[in-house]
């Protein structure tokens, strides 16, 4: 028996009933047939399985991915009398191996977040329809489906944090009819095997989705995967120079010219009691600034993902403070060898420069003040306002009315798939095309928008079309502007020259009202969303596009885990405006958006909306969405909590409290559902309320700086939230 070639015409196996479970080589062969390279693989019941992951092969497998599986080794393990004959768990490696197969993983049972983003990308690009192709059932209930990449495409292997994974070349599955731990068997789904109907071709709306996935929404590599790991290096670095690879390196460095420079200053080697302030505080300074973890995870930071680190095998690797105190420690005893003294009697090249002359600095003031009065066009001085300036200031502009201020900056963020790009769509199109309303709100500023975005481009044309047939207007003459070229926010020639083309098309377009960026994690490639140094570089370029044209911009956003939005707490505190959308469980045409924050009106407030499927007159049949928002549906949940289903103020008070009380004794509560000592599960705890409800009170407290998470102990690493403001 041989594997088919990749372009043979599909056929079903003869030799394979698929009725029962009790013949697993038959099923090998079944998949030999069509072209799986099938190798034998691990089981939870095997006794010497040491408590390593059992969802991996049994036999060495990362040759075969470029190999294939010889047919004289198929015939040992599954032929006559075969050594794996008998045994029913076996897997499937996928990619080129086996003739380019993707396997996608769906989590659409436990995890909400799967089921959005599935249920949305068919919404939007195969209206409504599940692709018609291999699918299997797994037996911890998630669902596998099988795609064909087109010839010449590589996607790798992925993970996210929303329930969704892929594996391609360097992958591996498991397949029926292999025995899942929870004691139930992996099974094609029915008239859906490999036997029934031939594997389709993936979709390039699903690859372009999957690619924005692994920005937006990636996960820590979970201990134990089977997936190739990437190559090792010398020293890789990611947003602002940070490095990934190569820490120990660089915390040994860091630790060596510190403890040096320790006894350039005093001879002396310090208490072993202060070892931990001297080393701590070069930790905090020096390395960690200057590295990443490999974790992505939005509820935990920096440091804390930094010792959660594993190696391939799942064993404890941290590449954070206790790295680096073991380090420190091991020199620290060093110290006095003629290696090290030798050392330290050598100048410091790196040294620091005196501190400033305080008399200079007197001197330089005095100076700038009396040039500004010699010449006031000199502008040495900055201009202080008082109170009757203040109150002469122009009032603020609405650009739509109470909701979006002119000049400034706010964003409109949700999960995939909750239709915030066509809601941001509709939005760009009525400024430009000059509407007088959005969804019912005065339109007080038409104008040009530009619109950045490298996501759905393609189908973007069909959007477009949707909203001209549904709204009956003609957008060909509009001011509106695609920019789909990939840029980078963190850049600064990227953002000069994304400025210069804006002003280069001022005089076709003139003044500009909004820009739009779809999404913020597209315009910030290899940074960390959760590091307040990149986001307030983000929000200082979008500042400057605001200045500088006049002009608000609008950004999309994703949430994070815990339902809010995602990344450092720069993001929402720099939004003027924050608009959550948010789709409806269970009635996939409805939603609606919550007015989390609007600086200049009353917020707090939701407003329902539908979505409108608009079939296109083109040669091949197309359909798209259309969102629009529900006449007088705005329901204002201002005054009243209880509402979206918060307990009544002096329950409120008294979480408000204990959170207080806890952060006084030196056991803060901690944000994130998942921490320890989590504000979330002591409130359901202790005040019986719903996790949902729970975890929207910490949310919204913490977006409106009335809690934050602060270090409460440095040299212990304990931190948690808070309360930043009185009752």
């Amino acid at each position: 028996m041989t594997v088919p070639a990749k372009d043979k015409p599909w056929q079903p196996y003869s030799g394979f009933s698929g009725l029962g479970f009790d013949d697993p080589a038959a099923w090998a062969a079944m998949y030999r047939h069509h072209g799986f390279q099938t190798v034998p693989a691990k089981c939870h019941l095997d006794p010497d399985l040491g408590g390593k992951p059992w969802k991996s092969p049994l036999v060495p497998w990362r040759d075969l991915h470029k190999t294939g599986i010889p047919q004289a080794n198929w015939d040992l393990w599954y032929g006559p009398g075969g050594r794996f004959a008998d045994r029913p768990n076996m897997g499937l490696l996928t990619g080129a191996a086996s003739s380019g197969i993707l396997a996608l993983d769906l989590d659409l049972y436990k995890n909400i977040g799967a089921r959005q983003w599935w249920t949305g990308l068919l919404a939007v690009h195969n209206s409504n329809i599940e692709p018609e192709t291999v699918e299997q059932e797994t037996g911890g209930g998630g669902v596998h489906k099988l795609f064909r990449l087109p010839e010449g495409v590589s996607i790798g292997n992925g993970a996210s944090s929303i329930g969704i994974d892929w594996k391609s070349d360097g992958g591996f599955i498991m397949l029926p009819p292999s025995l899942h731990d929870k004691g139930t068997a992996y099974q094609w789904k029915e008239g859906h095997g490999p036997n029934d109907i031939p594997i389709a071709m993936a979709p390039q709306w699903l690859l372009d989705a999957l690619r924005e996935l692994a920005g937006t929404h990636p996960a820590a590599k979970a201990p134990g995967s089977t997936s190739m790991p990437p190559p090792p290096s010398g020293e890789a670095h990611a947003a602002f120079g940070t490095i990934i690879d190569g820490r120990e390196n660089k915390a040994t460095r860091d630790v060596w010219h510190a403890v040096l420079e320790l006894h350039r200053q005093s001879s002396i080697c310090p208490a072993e009691t202060s070892w931990r302030e001297y080393a701590w505080k070069v930790y905090v300074e020096v390395y960690e600034p200057s590295v990443s973890s490999r974790i992505i995870n939005p509820s935990l930071s920096k440091r804390e993902a930094l010792d959660l680190e594993v190696d391939e095998s799942g064993r404890p690797k941290p590449r954070g403070w206790m790295m680096f105190w073991d380090k420190w420690q091991r020199t620290m005893r060093k110290w006095g060898t003629p290696e090290f003294v030798e050392q330290a009697l050598r100048p410091n090249p790196n040294a620091s420069p005196q501190p400033v002359d305080l008399n200079r600095i007197d001197e330089a003031i005095t100076e700038a003040v009396a040039r500004a009065k010699a010449d006031p066009a000199t502008n040495n001085l900055y201009k202080l306002h008082d109170v009757p300036a203040i109150k002469a200031e122009p009032d603020p502009q609405w650009l739509v009315s109470d909701v979006i201020v002119e000049e400034a900056l706010g964003f409109f963020y949700g999960p995939p798939g909750c239709f915030k790009t066509f809601i941001t769509l509709d939005l760009a199109l009525s400024l430009s095309c000059g509407l007088s309303n959005w969804w019912g709100y005065p339109i007080q500023r038409n104008g040009a928008v530009i619109y950045v975005t490298t996501e759905g481009v393609r189908s973007l044309k069909y959007r477009i079309a949707a909203w001209e047939k549904h709204r009956n207007v003609n957008a060909d003459p509009s001011k509106f502007r695609l920019m789909k070229d990939q840029i980078s926010f963190m850049d600064d020639s990227n953002g000069i020259k994304l400025m210069a083309t804006i002003q280069n098309e001022l005089d076709q377009i003139g003044p500009v009202a909004a820009i739009f960026v779809d999404t913020v994690s597209r315009v910030l490639p290899g940074s960390d969303e959760n590091l307040q140094k990149d986001m307030t570089k983000f929000v200082s370029r979008c500042d400057a596009l605001r200045l500088t044209f006049g002009a608000t911009v609008i950004g999309v956003h994703h949430t994070a885990r815990a339902g809010n939005m995602r990344g450092s707490t720069v993001i929402p505190a720099a939004g003027d405006f924050n608009i959550e959308v948010r789709r409806n469980e269970g009635q996939e045409q409805t939603g609606s958006i919550f007015a989390e924050k609007i600086k200049e009106a009353e917020d707090q407030w939701t407003r329902n909306f539908t979505v409108t499927k608009i079939d296109l007159n083109t040669i091949v049949p197309r359909r798209s969405l259309v969102v629009d928002g529900v006449e007088g549906e705005t329901q204002s949940i201002v005054d009243d909590p209880a509402k979206r289903g918060w307990p009544p103020s002096p329950i409120l008070l008294e979480i408000m409290h204990k959170l207080h009380d806890q952060w006084q004794a030196g056991h803060p509560w901690r944000y994130g559902n998942g921490a320890e000592n989590s504000a979330v599960k002591a409130i359901v705890s202790r005040w019986g309320l719903k996790q949902k409800i729970a975890q929207s009170i910490i949310d919204n407290w913490v977006a409106n700086n009335m809690i934050r998470t602060e270090i409460y102990d440095a040299k212990r690493k304990l931190a948690g939230l808070k309360k930043l403001t009185v009752d």
